[in-house]
């Protein structure tokens, strides 16, 4: 385990295979235990920033560090191992097309070695919580856009992260899923020791306090004020 689950990410530079520019000198520190929430227009480039700092897509310049890992200029999130444990959510989902979304929430649990019974009460109690037990045995392509951004919330609950990354957690969702939803990201973002950085086009109505909220503007990163 990393000793202090800080992010230093400094000069990041990218463009698209068109040449538009995406990052320039994009900069971002994260102490242990930060909530950062990254706001910006579609288009600006928060889901590529966050992939970069997460260790998911290379940079053209520019150095990541997680948690005291080099991530880049190196191997991104293949140097975390079993470091660190962290969790992801972006539009893509990751859930396997031939487990049932049951199987798919146990997935990580298995690999930690949890026991049957802990294992199963587990995924069933997250499952509860978020509205999904109804469709516990269908397998992704069954499920429609709102299920699977519930289904990876309620996996990162599942890991236990100590760094947590949200591009746009809130996509898809219908209003009686939200407060569940939110209420989740609050509990993880009141812990002291986890690291929690967000991405979305407006930062949520009501962010956590002590939130520090930045604005991605022509590549680059300018604060734009803290939650009170």
């Amino acid at each position: 385990m990393a000793d202090a689950l800080g992010l230093s990410a400094s000069n990041l530079a990218l463009k698209a295979p068109d040449g538009r520019v995406i990052l320039s000198h994009a900069s971002l520190e994260a102490a242990p235990g930060a909530r950062i929430w990254i706001e910006g227009a579609g288009g600006s480039g928060k889901r590529a920033l966050m992939k970069v700092v997460a260790g998911l897509l290379k940079p053209d310049a520019g150095e990541v560090s997680l948690g005291g890992i080099r991530l880049w200029p190196g191997e991104g999130a293949a140097s975390l191992g079993r470091r660190l444990r962290a969790g992801f959510l972006f539009a893509e989902g990751g859930l396997l097309s031939n487990q049932s979304l049951r199987e798919n929430l146990a997935l990580p649990l298995r690999f930690n070695g949890t026991k049957r019974a802990a294992l199963e009460e587990a995924v069933e109690a997250v499952m509860d919580r978020l509205g999904l037990a109804s469709m516990a045995d269908l397998r992704p392509h069954a499920l429609g856009a709102r299920a699977r951004r519930l289904a990876q919330i309620a996996r990162i609950e599942l890991i236990g992260p100590e760094v947590v990354f949200l591009c746009e957690p809130f996509e898809h969702l219908e209003d009686h899923d939200l407060d569940a939803a939110a209420s989740l990201i609050r509990e993880w973002a009141g812990m002291p020791s986890r690291l929690l950085i967000g991405a979305s086009e407006w930062a949520p109505e009501a962010l956590w306090p002590g939130t520090m909220r930045l604005r991605l503007e022509a590549g680059r990163l300018h604060e734009a004020g803290e939650a009170p």
